[in-house]
């Protein structure tokens, strides 16, 4: 008589691979993993049984693989899902930086670049995808790291900053000063703490710049700071410029559509929640004081829109921008533009463009050559270059002989 033994290398092989993989998903994902064990104990009861046919044996091990197959390919779906969560949260940090930290926004979306393709590639192996993972999350923290210092340094800046104003008020105005102090000596602990967090960075420089500006406007002053030479604002207090150095304010005053310009006209003394547009003699802008005053300005004939909250903005609207050098309003994207700043609503431009340059009014043949028309002695035209019939009857900004001239 003879026993025939069932061959069960091919099974042992298996049941090895599948444990060790069982192992490697069971606490990541348990459901894949549980479905897997199943069938490793139903190949364990073959292994074991000696009376096993080769068929038993065979079935088993085809059972087995399929099994394996399946956890792979439900494991792979869900780390493609945990990758295309981990692109939106990389994303969505970039978006939170790029302006405020533009060289190491640039390197995350560089990464984030490089990992898209792994998750669109429908060929791409667990193994590429569990390293696409590994490496965006790693660019990202070196990201944190990058941004952590700049503004440690920013932090750093602001105290200089805050304690050289605070020792030129500390005599004449105590009361400010040591409110000041205060918050300068709470930023210094943050500052020299060595796990501080990006979150407590960001607070410590907020409230001290809130103290800072509280300082400022206890001494009748409202400090506004540019990082370019232009920028919009809407402000939250009256305020005169006519001595402030280095900055001009303008208002929007007449939109010429045929040559796609925007006559903008210097300004001293204006209300808050003005829209303004800041131009500094500098070209990376600074940081500058204008009074505050309680007389309340009258603006004439102001086309842009200050935002005094966030604000909802289309592509109907344009917003200040530079491209390609060129420093204008262009179409906005659908999207939202911060608290204090301004932009133009509505406001188409002319079919060919798709740009509003800016010309100023305190340039020597600005009003010439905003208005096209042959200007005659004696006529009135309204800063877009409409010519009146006789003298303007409502009150505005109008032109006349080639000067500005206020009716009241």
């Amino acid at each position: 008589n003879f026993t025939i033994v069932a061959d069960k290398t091919a099974l042992n092989t298996a049941i090895t691979e599948a444990e060790t993989y069982y192992e490697s998903i069971k606490d990541s994902n348990p459901t894949a993993a549980a479905a897997l064990k199943t069938a490793i104990d139903d190949a364990k009861e073959k292994q074991g049984n000696a009376d096993a046919s080769q068929d038993d044996v065979n079935n088993a091990l085809s059972v087995l693989t399929t099994a394996k197959t399946t956890a792979e390919q439900t494991v792979l779906t869900e780390t493609k899902t945990a990758l295309n969560d981990a692109i939106a949260e990389a994303e969505a940090y970039y978006n939170s930086i790029k302006d405020s930290n533009p060289a190491a926004a640039a390197t995350l979306l560089e990464a984030i670049t490089a990992v898209k393709a792994v998750k669109d590639n429908a060929d791409a192996t667990q193994e590429q995808v569990d390293a696409a993972i590994a490496d965006l999350a790693g660019a990202k923290t070196t990201t944190e790291d990058t941004v952590l210092t700049e503004t440690k340094t920013a932090l750093n800046d602001a105290i200089t900053e805050a304690e050289t104003y605070y020792n030129s008020i500390k005599d004449s105005n105590p009361e400010a000063a040591a409110t000041l102090l205060e918050a300068i000596n709470a930023a210094k602990a943050v500052k020299e703490k060595s796990d501080a967090t990006q979150a407590e960075v960001d607070d410590a420089i907020a409230a001290l710049t809130g103290a800072a500006d509280a300082a400022y406007e206890a001494q009748g002053l409202k400090r506004i700071t540019l990082t370019e030479q232009y920028g919009t604002y809407c402000l939250d207090k009256d305020l005169d410029f006519s001595e402030t150095t280095g900055l001009t304010a303008y208002i929007a005053a007449g939109y010429n559509k045929t040559e796609g310009s925007l006559l903008m006209v210097k300004v001293t003394s204006v209300p808050a929640g003005t829209g303004l547009l800041l131009k500094s003699t500098s070209a990376t802008g600074g940081d500058f004081t204008a009074k505050m005053i309680t007389s309340s300005p009258y603006i004439y004939s102001n086309l842009l829109t200050g935002t005094t909250a966030e604000t909802t903005v289309s592509a109907s609207d344009f917003i200040l921008g530079e491209k390609n050098d060129k420093v204008a309003f262009y179409p906005a994207e659908d999207g939202t533009l911060a608290a204090g700043k301004a932009y133009l609503k509505g406001l188409a431009a002319s079919s060919a463009r798709m740009a509003i340059s800016l010309v100023f009014d305190d340039e020597a043949t600005a009003i010439s050559d905003h208005i096209r028309e042959a200007v005659s002695d004696g006529d009135w035209y309204t800063l877009d270059g409409r010519k009146l019939e006789g003298k303007p009857t409502r009150k505005g900004l109008y032109v006349k002989n080639g000067k500005k001239i206020v009716v009241r």
